[in-house]
């Protein structure tokens, strides 16, 4: 009636399977009714259930955990009774499969700012923790991306001390997190550099400046100062140490003026004038000018004779009458300026200094003053008198040349282009604009027009997100408008476009991680992180570098394709050879665009692509001519004190970088002057030979240049308008006679 008892293998007891019950189920199942009663009595008491349920080592036995049917629990007890058979009750609830692990939680891309010169180790901020609290792989990258440091623990930290005025700013990082089971996440990171007032002012420019006696309230020159900070750090101001009643200075521009007419009595006074930024602690520096008053009053005419007049105008007392005219630069020749008729009662007009070059003419019978040559720009003093007045007396008029509005700014592009991955926060790229009128008048104020999510600094052209790009628009496009400061207001416009690339989520910028076809998953290609290359301005033909992308599927081939941007036409990739090659085509002009930065993109068979930014920066040649800015200087000296006399300075700028861009002065060695061949001033050592014709005019040519091959040169032609007082006369010789006479002890004459 029973199956042959099961043979229990040697290791230990028989195992019984659910189809073996099933057998001993139906074996028994013709007692059921027999000891139906027997089985009520022995489910209730729960013993021997619970004791077979205990036998198998199940933690969870009981009553309930162990109800069956009770044919099946009465077959079970018959074949437990009947055969030394060991079965198997698993009472416990089988446990859930284990969940999935889900990778890092990457924060979004944030902006964080530290302070100039913090002490290494400071943190800058903490990311992500694993949301299981498993320890994390954290990898740090970008340019720049070694001024800091990653902890385990997820800190980002500063390595070193970093100095705003030197580094890159701001940074731009990214950051990768891995798991233990190799789950990956990406997010950005700028760090901005805020600036600390560890920089000085420093005085550049002229210190020495000349004036005329007897007059108030007159530009004596301006002193100016730099600061390598920046906002309130680098905001200057100017004053004069010490309580001065001679002279004053304007807080901001650094502009000195006479506050009463002084006398010639001291010829050279000296002020200490002190420059101070806002920054705290607010830092100074000192400079002491040097002002030079001329004697006499007369700054042009102080030892002439006038045509004509029976008096020295050296003489001759100032008048009343003084004119101050502002010119137009566009002013046509034989326009009339003004009418001399103040402080005169003759018909004897004339220009007695001021007018070397011959610009202007006043008629002698009207005393209307005219111009005969263009206008530069700058400041023009003449002397004008009435010889045949009954009190004659010199009479000053000052002609300030004014520039007109009269150029339209202009974009350095007619359109821009920028490419900028999403989620991107902070500079996205830069416009620039420029006007070559002077003063306000080309002073320029950007602005945009045509969207929020941009904003643009009015004077740099840095264009700003004002959030982190989403991945959808995928294109912005606005109007850029750069307005002068003049009268009438000029603006030009041009268009920018921003392109968003899609969001990435992978460290190595993949577009897909895998893309599944048939039985096989196809790995999408990995690129570098970010490159850097170089190469000289003026340069075509040169192979910069390969990017070199990396294809994990069996037998792919990568293909590379440059993303067109406004400088992509500069370069070319090969398309498929040479592991993505780029060369530059065309020559790049480092003046015009310093670093330029394209997107080369590598795809796989499967269309599956990754990106590489690569930044190129182009390196300077000296290709530039050093320049003047205006093709002649005048300047005019009277030699007053000990020699040696500075005559005034000469400047050229260069637009070459480095040793490419340093200027080198020299003058023609026949002339009486020197010129510093660094920083241009021109001095007369000492006095000069006497000459019959009282004021000499030298006009001559000075010379800049590069030290570096291919030497540049440029030439100004300067005049130099030297006073009578720069002269001497040669010693008196005796006459022969004299001269035996004087040397008969020594030398007696020559006979006959």
């Amino acid at each position: 009636m029973f199956s042959p008892p099961i043979q229990a293998p040697r290791n230990g007891p028989p195992q019984v399977s659910l189809h073996v019950l099933s057998l001993i189920i139906t074996h028994c199942f013709a007692f059921v009714e027999a000891i139906d009663k027997l089985y009520a009595l022995w489910i209730s008491t729960s013993i021997l259930p619970v004791w077979l349920c205990r036998r198998t080592g199940s933690p969870n036995c009981s009553r309930e955990s162990c109800f069956v049917k009770r044919s099946s629990c009465i077959a079970i007890c018959l074949f437990a009774i009947s055969a030394p058979v060991t079965i198997l009750v698993n009472c416990t609830t089988p446990p859930p499969p284990p969940a999935a692990r889900s990778g890092p939680l990457c924060p979004p891309p944030s902006n964080v700012h530290i302070r100039e010169n913090s002490q290494p180790n400071t943190i800058l901020t903490q990311v992500t923790q694993d949301p299981q609290g498993q320890p994390l792989r954290y990898f740090l990258n970008g340019i720049g991306a070694d001024r800091f440091q990653i902890t385990p623990s997820g800190h980002v930290i500063v390595v070193g001390l970093i100095d705003r005025e030197t580094s890159q700013n701001p940074f731009t990082l990214s950051i990768h997190m891995q798991n233990a089971e190799g789950q990956t996440c990406s997010t950005m990171m700028t760090v901005t550099i805020l600036d600390e007032n560890d920089q000085s002012p420093s005085f550049v420019g002229e210190d020495s400046f000349v004036v005329d006696c007897g007059l108030s309230n007159v530009r004596v020159g301006v002193v100016s100062a730099r600061d390598g900070d920046d906002g309130e750090n680098a905001d200057l101001d100017y004053s004069i140490l010490g309580a001065s009643t001679d002279f004053g200075i304007d807080r901001k521009s650094g502009e000195i003026r006479t506050l009463r007419p002084l006398d010639g009595q001291v010829p050279v006074r000296e002020l200490t004038v002190t420059v101070s930024d806002n920054g705290t602690p607010r830092r100074t520096s000192q400079a002491v000018v040097r002002v030079t008053v001329r004697p006499n009053c007369s700054p042009s005419i102080s030892h002439q004779m006038a045509p004509n007049s029976p008096l020295p105008l050296k003489q001759l007392r100032q008048c009343q009458a003084q004119y101050t005219l502002r010119v137009r630069g566009d002013t046509a020749i034989g326009t009339e300026l003004t009418t001399i008729n103040q402080g005169f009662g003759g018909s004897g007009f004339s220009i007695v200094g001021g007018n070397e070059a011959g610009s202007f003419r006043l008629d002698p019978q009207t005393g209307q003053l005219t111009l005969t040559k263009p206008l530069l720009p700058g400041t023009t003093e003449l002397a004008v008198t009435d010889q045949f007045a009954v009190q004659p007396c010199i009479s000053r008029v000052l002609i300030t040349v004014v520039d007109e509005n009269n150029n339209t700014p202009t974009f350095e592009h007619p359109s821009y282009l920028f490419t900028t991955p999403c989620g991107s926060k902070g500079v996205i790229g830069r416009v620039s604009a420029v006007d070559p009128d002077q003063g306000l008048n080309g002073v320029l104020t950007l602005s945009i027009t045509g969207t929020s999510a941009f904003t643009i600094d009015s004077r740099s052209g840095e264009v700003h997100t004002t959030f982190p790009l989403p991945a959808i628009p995928s294109a912005y496009q606005f109007t850029v408008t750069a307005t002068d400061g003049g009268q009438p207001r000029r603006s030009a416009s041009s268009v920018v476009t921003i392109n968003v690339r899609p969001c990435l989520s992978m460290p190595d910028q993949i577009s897909s991680p895998t893309t599944t076809m048939g039985t096989y998953a196809y790995s999408a290609p990995r690129c570098p992180e970010a490159l850097v290359m170089e190469v000289e301005e003026n340069r075509a033909g040169i192979v910069l570098g390969s990017v070199m992308g990396r294809d994990a599927n069996p037998g792919g081939v990568l293909r590379y394709m440059l993303l067109p941007t406004a400088d992509s036409r500069h370069f070319q990739v090969d398309t498929v050879a040479n592991a993505g090659r780029l060369t530059v085509v065309t020559p790049l002009d480092r003046e015009s665009e310093g670093t330029i930065i394209v997107d080369v993109r590598v795809l796989n068979n499967y269309g599956q692509f990754c990106e590489t930014p690569v930044r190129i920066n182009v390196l300077d040649v000296n290709d530039n001519p050093p320049v003047f800015p205006q093709n002649q200087y005048q300047f005019r000296i009277d030699c007053t004190g000990q020699p040696p006399f500075t005559i005034g300075t000469v400047e050229a700028l260069d637009a070459d970088l480095g040793v490419n861009g340093v200027v080198i002065y020299s003058a023609p060695t026949d002339q009486p002057f020197t010129v510093n061949p660094s920083t241009g001033s021109i001095v007369l050592p000492n006095y000069l030979a006497a000459v019959s014709s009282g004021r000499q005019i030298l006009t001559t040519q000075i010379a800049a240049s590069n030290p570096t091959p291919p030497r540049h040169n440029a030439l100004v032609t300067i005049q130099v308008l030297l006073a009578p007082s720069c002269f001497i006369a040669p010693p008196q010789q005796p006459p022969p006679s004299a001269r035996y006479q004087m040397g008969s002890l020594l030398a007696a004459p020559p006979a006959g």
